[in-house]
This record gives C-alpha cells, sequence and structure tokens, in this order.
C-alpha cells in the first residue's frame, strides 16, 4: 500500500497517474481469427475484421514517471457487466517500457503485461529493442508493428485498406 514493489522494492507512485508527454498511434486492420482474447471478453469485429492500435508514447514531465512505452492492441473488446453494461476498449497484448518502476507499476497496479526495452530517439525516429528479441525502427509518426507481435501480411494501416483498388470500385 506504500507504493513498492514487494518482489523488486521497485518504487512507484500511487495510481491515478496524471500523465503528460507525446503519443503517437497507428490504427491497423487485424483478421479476428488470428486474435485471442481470455473470456469473459468478446472481440469486436466486422466482416472478419478488428481494429487494431500501435502506439509509442513518451511520458515527460509533469508526469510523475518519465518513460517510454510502446503498446499492441490487436482489436477492440465487449463484456458484459452482472448488472447488464456494455464495456468496451482495447484489448492490452503487449506492452513495452524503458523503465523498471514503470514495469512493476504496470504488473502491480493494472495488471498489464509489461516488458522491458530500449527506446533511443535520434533524428525523428525511433529505434526500439525489447527482452524478447522483437525490435522496431522506423519513423516515430509513422510505427509499425514487429513483425512477432503480428504477421505483417496481417496488419493493413486504415488508409491503405480504404484505397485499394477492390474497395474503390465498390464505390464508384
Amino acid at each position: 500500500a506504500d507504493g513498492e514493489h514487494r518482489a523488486s522494492m521497485t518504487p512507484y507512485p500511487p495510481a491515478p497517474w496524471h500523465t503528460h508527454g507525446r503519443a503517437y498511434l497507428s490504427p491497423y486492420l487485424v483478421r479476428a481469427r488470428d486474435v485471442t482474447v481470455p473470456a469473459p471478453l468478446e472481440i469486436e469485429s466486422h466482416f472478419g475484421m478488428a481494429t487494431g492500435m500501435l502506439g509509442y508514447l513518451v511520458y515527460e514531465t509533469p508526469s510523475p514517471l518519465l518513460y517510454s512505452e510502446l503498446v499492441w492492441m490487436p482489436c477492440r473488446v465487449k463484456v458484459r457487466t452482472d448488472d447488464g453494461q456494455t464495456l468496451r476498449g482495447f484489448y492490452v497484448e503487449k506492452m513495452y517500457v524503458d523503465l523498471e518502476a514503470s514495469l512493476h507499476a504496470g504488473r502491480d497496479i493494472w495488471a498489464l503485461p509489461k516488458q522491458l526495452a530500449t527506446f533511443v530517439e535520434r533524428d525523428g525516429h525511433v529505434h526500439i529493442e525489447t527482452e524478447d528479441g522483437a525490435r522496431l525502427d522506423d519513423h516515430r509518426d509513422v510505427p509499425r508493428a514487429p513483425r512477432h507481435v503480428a504477421r505483417e501480411r496481417d496488419l493493413r494501416p486504415r488508409e491503405q485498406a480504404r484505397d485499394r483498388p477492390e474497395r474503390r470500385a465498390r464505390r464508384g
């Protein structure tokens, strides 16, 4: 209750966190059949496709912790509560951070699947290497999903999906 992770003794501030910084988000279309979520969550999809999101975030002063984060959310999900409400949101499958305090707080407070990574920003690009072997090296305004997180052929930025010739033909 004092904001310390007992196993590692890595301190972190208590929730809630009021964060500030930059976020770069890229939507993707993901085949719903290729995504698995725990029960009782249900994947929200249309025509077999789910909306995924890849985010690169940098938390800056005056945030309670200063760190970078990469998050892969392959789909939106919904769940019915006992009182009949339907709650919706993105399902977080992978999350990488470069600060141990954020890793432990994310796991302890919010049960998020955080792992450690190194982030290097230089000349408008970001290079990320994760502890499980994933690498991302791209312009920070247009991040792409690491190949081991979701197969590249399963991911299409929304703009590309919208501009496919077969979609244009149906409009006209």
